[in-house]
C-alpha cells in the first residue's frame, strides 16, 4: 500500500517519497515540526479508489490474468514487460518471475496465486503481496533509465523523438517499452502536456491515446496518456492538505464562469485558504500554472542540431551540435583526401606511359637474349630487343 515511500519495508529501486503522511507521522511524535513544502505525494494508488486496497492487484477475465481498471499503471502481468515507474521518473521492467525455479523460495500462497491454475509459481515480490509491477531496473545503473538526466539523450539518432530533461517523464507505448518525453503538468488547466518532437499533446483523460510517426515515415505507435493523479499528484491536494484538512476529491471549482470538479482541501482551519492548508504548491518547471505560454512545438526535430552548426555561434551549441560538425568536418577531409589521392594516380600513371623504352648493349651484353625467357622480357621492357646476332 505505502510501496515508494521512504519509510516503507518494500525496497523501490527508483522512486522513493518523501510524503506528508511521513512527515506527520514525525510531527505527531512530538519531536519534529514539518516543513510541507518539501513533500512530495505519493503516486502509488494516488486517486484511484479504495479498490486499489481492497481488491486484488489482479484479476481473471475470461481466465485470463490481466490488469484491472484501477491497477492500470501500476502492476503488469509479463516479465517481458516494459513501462514507467511509479513516478513516471523513470523507465522500468516488470518484477514478474517463476517461483519455481528458485528452489530456495516456496510459490506464492493460494490467495496470492494470480496465475493459478496455468503457472501457480508466478508472482511478483514478496513484500508486494506477489503483486507484479514496475520495479526492476534492466541496465546496470538504473540512473541509465532516469528520464531527468540530459546525458542520457541518444544525440546521434533517435527515430521516436525522446527528449531527456528535468521535466521529461516516462510515457507507455504500444512498442511494449517506455519513453521519455518533455511534458508539464498544468495546475490551473488541470492537464497534463506532453511533446513528442515537434507535436504537442494534450491529455484530457486517463489513458488517453495519440498515434504518432517514427523519424523513419513508415513506423508508427501508440503513446498512452498517464493517470493524471499519478504523473501529477501535486496537483491533487498539494502536500495532501499537510495533515491539516482533508483532501476533497469531488469539490466543484468554478473557472471561467463553469464549475469543475476539482480536488481541494478542505482546512480544519477555516480561515486558511492555502491550496495545501500550510503552504501554496512551488511550481518548480514541471508544475506551470497553465499551459497558454507552451508553443505549439518543442523546437526539437532531428536535424535542428545541425541547423545551429550553419546558423548559431558555436559557444551556443549542444552536444548534438557538436557532433554534427564533427561529421561534416571528417566528411570534408575524406573527400579532399580522395580528391588527392586521384590527381596522384592520375599523373603517376601518365608518367609511365611517356618514359620511352631504351634498349642498349649495357643491358644485355654482347650476347643475345637467351631464348624462351619472353616473360623477363616481357615483363621488364615491354618486349625482347631486336636480336643483333654475335659480335666477334
Amino acid at each position: 500500500m505505502f510501496y515508494p515511500e521512504s519509510l516503507s519495508g518494500v525496497i523501490s529501486p527508483t522512486t522513493i517519497v518523501l510524503s506528508p503522511l511521513t512527515l506527520a507521522l514525525m510531527e505527531d511524535s512530538g519531536w519534529y515540526a514539518a516543513n510541507y513544502t518539501y513533500a512530495k505525494v505519493s503516486p502509488w494508488g494516488h486517486g484511484v479508489g479504495c479498490d486499489f486496497v481492497n481488491e486484488a492487484c489482479l484479476v481473471k477475465e475470461n481466465g485470463v490474468t490481466v490488469v484491472p481498471d484501477y491497477g492500470k499503471g501500476f502492476f503488469c502481468t509479463k516479465s517481458s514487460q516494459r513501462g514507467c515507474s511509479p513516478s513516471h521518473n523513470f523507465k522500468m521492467a516488470c518484477t514478474l518471475k517463476d517461483y519455481d525455479v528458485y528452489v530456495s523460495q516456496p510459490n506464492p500462497p493460494t490467495y496470492f496465486q494470480y496465475f493459478a491454475p496455468e503457472n501457480p509459481g508466478f508472482g511478483g515480490l514478496v513484500q508486494a503481496d506477489y503483486c507484479p509491477l514496475f520495479g526492476s531496473i534492466y541496465r546496470s545503473d538504473a540512473y541509465e533509465l532516469d528520464c531527468r538526466l540530459e546525458e542520457n539523450q541518444n544525440v546521434i539518432f533517435d527515430q521516436w523523438y525522446e527528449e531527456f530533461g528535468p521535466t521529461s517523464v516516462c510515457l507507455e507505448t504500444s512498442s511494449n517499452t517506455g519513453r521519455c518525453y518533455k511534458s508539464f503538468c498544468a495546475y490551473e488547466d488541470f492537464q497534463f502536456i506532453f511533446y513528442v518532437g515537434n507535436q504537442k499533446f494534450v491529455c484530457e483523460e486517463d489513458f488517453q491515446q495519440f498515434e504518432i510517426t517514427s523519424a523513419i515515415e513508415f513506423l508508427t505507435t501508440t503513446v498512452t496518456c498517464p493517470r493524471l493523479s499519478q504523473v501529477c499528484p501535486d496537483m491533487f491536494c498539494p502536500a495532501n492538505c499537510a495533515g491539516r484538512g482533508i483532501c476533497n476529491f469531488e469539490s466543484a471549482v468554478e473557472i471561467n464562469g463553469t464549475l469543475n470538479v476539482r480536488p481541494r482541501c478542505e482546512c480544519f482551519d477555516k480561515n486558511d485558504t492555502t491550496p495545501a492548508c500550510s503552504e501554496s504548491l512551488v511550481l518548480d518547471g514541471k508544475y506551470i500554472a497553465n499551459g497558454d505560454g507552451l508553443g505549439s512545438s518543442s523546437n526539437k526535430g532531428f536535424f535542428d542540431a545541425l541547423k545551429k552548426v550553419f546558423t548559431d555561434d558555436p559557444n551556443t551549441w549542444s552536444t548534438a551540435s557538436w557532433i554534427w560538425a564533427s561529421a561534416i568536418f571528417v566528411i570534408f577531409l575524406l573527400l579532399v583526401l580522395c580528391v588527392f589521392s586521384t590527381l596522384c594516380c592520375s599523373r603517376t600513371k601518365k608518367i609511365e606511359k611517356q618514359t620511352p623504352l631504351a634498349y642498349t648493349e649495357r643491358d644485355y651484353g654482347y650476347h643475345s637474349p637467351p631464348r624462351g625467357n619472353s616473360y623477363y622480357y616481357d615483363s621488364h621492357y615491354g618486349a625482347p630487343p631486336p636480336s643483333r646476332g654475335r659480335r666477334h
